[in-house]
């Protein structure tokens, strides 16, 4: 105990070892050494000697007290939580003064298992948000997609309705140049996801199209298509991004009703650490809640 109170841990550790070797069948030897463990944050020891404590003497309310804290490190907060109340419960039944210390452990304990299951909650919600927010970009490209194919397949036929009402004077050529065009326009459509395109004549440069053989009719035709083609993306576009903002708009409003409120001290019951729900003023002009009260006075 001498080495204990002058932070000699080693050395306490070393004469509770030689105090055991003699008698291994006092608790208070293990509870002792468990402690110096404590300081020394050698937490798989301290667990082994308050076991051992406990298997001697299950009412040992240092033990429990002692292996709620190696439950804490171990972010085992259940379980530290039922040590704590045992050992909260047992210094009632021996009229023990250290109560308030359990006390403290005993609300860090909740206070860490509710700020854990608080980020479990952030980190499933940021999880549900990212996967529906997948959902919606995956549903916008295949709205895209299908829309291009269907404007591709109609453009396709008024352009062989044309070719055959004017086949005497528009070479197929022509055609095929016009649709490969359309093709390349459609493609990077698809790759850039509606960001603003070059125009149909930049397009058709980099196409293997000989200029001399379409017509101003022919590229009058191509900036048509492919403004109504933007037009009709841009709207799938936007109704995918007003579908995100909802479902940001929603999340953010969750977030702000499940935001935690710290309760005022003034309103905290000094016995509980508890909200105060019927509170009431003992005679040293205490407020603690009136359960406590009666709990107190039977135990007196």
């Amino acid at each position: 105990n001498n080495h204990f109170l002058q932070k000699k841990y080693h050395d306490a550790i070393h004469c509770y070892n030689q105090a055991l070797n003699q008698n291994g069948e006092k608790p208070t030897y293990y509870v002792n050494r468990a402690l110096c463990y404590i300081k020394l944050k050698q937490w798989d020891k301290v667990y082994q000697d308050a076991r051992h404590c406990l298997d001697l003497d299950p009412k040992y309310i240092k033990a429990h007290a002692y292996l709620g804290q190696y439950y804490i490190e171990q972010q085992r907060y259940d379980e530290a939580i039922i040590c704590f109340t045992q050992a909260l419960d047992l210094c009632k039944v021996q009229n023990k003064n250290f109560g308030d210390e359990i006390q403290r452990f005993l609300n860090y304990a909740h206070k860490c298992r509710f700020s854990l299951m608080e980020q479990k909650r952030i980190e499933n919600e940021n999880s549900l948000q990212t996967y529906v927010r997948s959902l919606i970009q995956t549903d916008k490209e295949r709205r895209m997609q299908l829309y291009i194919e269907k404007y591709f397949q109609e453009h396709e036929t008024n352009t062989n309705k044309k070719m055959e009402s004017t086949s005497s004077t528009v070479p197929s050529s022509t055609t095929s140049n016009s649709l490969s065009i359309l093709k390349q326009y459609l493609s990077k459509t698809i790759g850039y996801h509606n960001q603003q395109t070059t125009t149909t004549a930049n397009v058709s440069s980099n196409a293997p199209l000989n200029t001399k053989t379409v017509t101003k009719s022919d590229s009058q035709t191509n900036i048509t298509v492919d403004s109504q083609l933007e037009k009709g993306l841009s709207e799938i576009e936007q109704s995918s991004n007003q579908s995100l903002q909802e479902l940001n708009n929603l999340f953010n409003e969750v977030d702000t009703k499940r935001k935690r409120r710290e309760i005022p001290e003034y309103l905290t019951c000094k016995l509980c650490y508890d909200l105060m729900r019927d509170p009431v003023i003992t005679p040293c002009e205490l407020n603690i809640v009136k359960t406590q009260k009666e709990t107190l006075i039977l135990n007196l």
